[in-house]
């Protein structure tokens, strides 16, 4: 037996001869050729020049941002910046920002400027795929089959920039939380927020930020069962699992966006949103969520099923066995009766624990 540790990412795809065309990819325990598709996905995500930061220069900056939204932006990034920027333009705003450059002097819109700010005109011309596709069922996960239609959906949002969606998204979600509400539009924050919104909040925010946005055949999903809601996305994460549970600064997809989203707070602390997912997760006694980082298909799931973890057939089998553990000791014990086997990734996930 052999262990090959994975290529880094600007070394990818691994290709024989010189020739892209003999690039190869490793599914499980055989190594499959590359498609077309494939092969730009790995080129993509292997360039030192991200995808959202290049300039649109077929674009206006005059006309191609929406005004409404940019209004909307500033007001959040003025309440947590006061009096910084409040004479420029929008324009200078937004060169600000890093959505604008100048090159030759001349103001070009960026892709990531454009997929935030972008009027629906603007934004379908880059990205001819819906932003994400939401359904409700009223089944189980486990009843669930394609022939089972959403009991209610969320019309495919492929004209809408992506702090439109956002407001739409949370909307939406408002209806079908474990406590219905309404939210502000302007605010977005509540005290009153349903026990699962900080879970689904920072998943929702990572399905927009870090999705492919090269990527226009394979759609985002969020599907909300009655026993979990599961999120899709193309575009893999590109650091392990246990490093995404881990505090602190990664590599990201698309960092011109993820930078917009947290200057106004919309996506914690760099490098926190999958931590917090998992925290908010674990107080409320859920089994933890469930990863699927697909690096050879390059996509990634999220599964946050409403399961207890610790039972009360487990706390009696600790009775039984005379131990008392402590809080994390016991998760780990409920987990380990289900699963069988444990690694160190799930430790820190069960417990919040780094070390």
């Amino acid at each position: 037996m052999f262990y090959v540790p994975e290529a880094e990412r600007n070394n990818k795809p691994v290709y024989l001869d010189g020739n892209p065309k003999k690039a190869y990819i490793r599914r499980g325990g055989r190594d499959d050729t590359c498609t077309g598709d494939e092969l730009i996905r790995f080129i993509r995500d292997a360039s030192t020049t991200r995808h959202d930061s290049e300039l649109l220069p077929d674009f206006d900056v005059e006309g191609c941002f929406d005004a409404s939204t940019v209004r909307w932006y500033r007001q959040r990034h003025a309440e947590r910046n006061p009096g910084r920027y409040d004479d420029l333009s929008d324009v200078e705003f937004l060169h600000q920002m890093a959505c604008i450059a100048e090159k030759q002097r001349q103001l070009i819109p960026t892709r990531a400027g454009i997929l935030i700010f972008g009027t629906d005109a603007a934004f379908r011309q880059i990205l001819q795929r819906p932003v994400v596709d939401v359904r409700v069922y009223q089944e189980k996960k486990e009843d669930y089959s394609a022939e089972v239609r959403w009991a209610d959906r969320l019309t495919p949002l492929p004209e809408e920039n992506l702090l439109k969606t956002w407001q739409t998204l949370v909307s939406f979600y408002g209806r079908y939380a474990e406590h219905p509400f309404a939210i502000d539009p302007g605010d977005l924050r509540r005290t009153d927020d349903p026990p699962d919104y900080v879970s689904f909040r920072e998943a929702a925010i990572n399905l927009l930020i870090h999705q492919d946005f090269g990527e226009q055949t394979l759609t985002p999903t969020i599907l909300f069962f009655r026993d979990q809601t599961e999120l899709f996305n193309p575009g893999d994460a590109l650091v392990s699992r246990e490093q995404l549970i881990d505090p602190g600064e990664k590599p990201v997809r698309n960092p011109s966006i993820v930078a917009t989203f947290r200057r106004i707070g919309l996506s914690d602390q760099a490098g926190s949103g999958m931590g917090a997912i998992f925290a908010s997760w674990r107080r409320l006694g859920n089994v933890p969520p469930i990863i699927d980082n697909d690096k050879a298909e390059k996509t990634f799931r999220l599964i946050l099923r409403k399961e207890r973890l610790v039972t009360e057939a487990q706390l009696l089998a600790q009775a039984n066995l005379g131990v008392n553990l402590t809080e994390e000791e016991a998760a780990v014990f409920a987990y380990l009766t289900r699963k069988g086997q444990i690694d160190l990734a799930d430790v820190k996930a069960l417990t919040g624990l780094n070390q």
